[in-house]
């Protein structure tokens, strides 16, 4: 949270401005051992926009080529399939992974040779939100990853490469204010970066003390501008902007913006309007399964840093629809969230 402030009617003074950091908040190792055994390790550490995030599913894209499978961790099961050999967690509800949270695979393959493909993640995730309102904003959302990683090949690749391969997927939560949108002696809005679209609280005090809700606003990956046709200055001087949700949320879900109390966080549960769904490979593609009624209306999102980047609008055939997404044509990190059109 940062404090933009402004002395008198010319300077303006922003606190708390440091170089915004990219922090890690999933990690993936490979790592080759020789005689056709992998090892592969994920860490989760959480991003601020998530209240819990647990990964569900483990397994390079293409893993008909598994012979062996070492010891299985605790809590997890090895599913060997026709199409696909991976790893599913027993337990896939949100909030039972600790975090920091690690797992770790093992696996044999009469190849023993190696190169850098993909190896694919699904998560569990539910979103940050607000408290003491309905309807929530928030929903159980699914996250997946198709991360690179070391995978077995049957002949030496002709660029040779190391035997252990790191990645991983960062945020930059920080919110900054740059400065103050000025109209002759009135405040008319402000400037600010941040690294996702989201939806954020303006609030303003006179006194660094009794803080007063201004107005939600809506801003998109990178620098934003909003302006109002009000004075801000009627609020006071000080001026902070506060997160409420991942994207743009609908500003007649969220709270009014004259209630008594600030915001409190809360682990979210799913809208009226978002159902539950599954992700799933099958034959190296990504695929959503949901609950339907049959002659409803629905749409499948996937979010990349907040936005947008893919949809698709069904009517429902049956009391169950799997969804084939474009994995090609995706991000290689997103938010799958899926909703009732009403």
């Amino acid at each position: 949270m940062l404090l933009g402030s402004l002395l008198g009617v010319v300077v303006f003074f922003p606190l708390n401005m440091a170089k915004a950091v990219e922090r890690p908040w999933m990690e993936a190792e490979s790592r080759y051992t020789g005689d056709g055994w992998f090892h592969y390790r994920v860490r989760s550490f959480g991003a601020p926009f998530m209240e819990s995030v647990n990964v569900t599913t483990f397994g390079p894209l293409a893993t008909n080529y598994w012979t062996e499978v070492g010891t299985v961790q605790a809590g997890w099961n090895f599913t060997n399939r026709f199409d696909r050999k991976f790893w599913e967690v027993e337990v896939d509800y949100p909030h039972w992974q600790t975090r920091p949270y690690e797992a770790n695979f093992v696996a044999r393959s009469d190849w023993t040779n190696y190169t850098l493909g993909t190896a694919t993640l699904t998560m569990s995730i539910t979103l940050y939100e607000l408290i003491n309102y309905t309807p929530y904003v928030s929903v159980n959302v699914v996250g997946y990853w198709h991360a690179p990683a070391l995978v077995p090949c049957q002949e030496s690749p002709t660029n040779a490469m190391p035997a252990f391969f790191y990645t991983n997927i960062t945020y930059n939560a920080d919110i900054e204010i740059r400065q103050l949108v000025r109209d002759g002696q009135e405040t008319k809005g402000i400037e600010f970066t941040h690294a996702s679209a989201a939806t954020f609280l303006l609030e303003a005090t006179p006194d660094l003390q009794n803080w007063q809700n201004v107005s939600y606003i809506h801003g998109l990956p990178g620098a934003n501008q909003w302006t109002t046709s009000t004075d801000l200055g009627r609020w006071g001087n000080f001026y902070r902007l506060e997160y409420v949700g991942y994207g743009h949320l609908p500003f007649t879900n969220l709270p009014p913006l004259d209630l008594p109390t600030s915001l409190v966080s809360r682990a979210s549960t799913i809208s009226p309007e978002a159902i539950p769904l599954t992700a799933f490979t099958e034959n190296q593609n990504l695929k959503v399964r949901i609950q339907t009624v049959p002659g409803k209306n629905y749409e499948v999102r996937v979010y990349e840093a907040g936005v947008v980047a893919w949809s698709s609008r069904l009517v429902a055939q049956q009391k169950e629809t799997v969804v084939p997404l474009p994995t090609g044509q995706l991000p290689a990190f997103g938010i799958i969230g899926a909703f009732e059109l009403r």
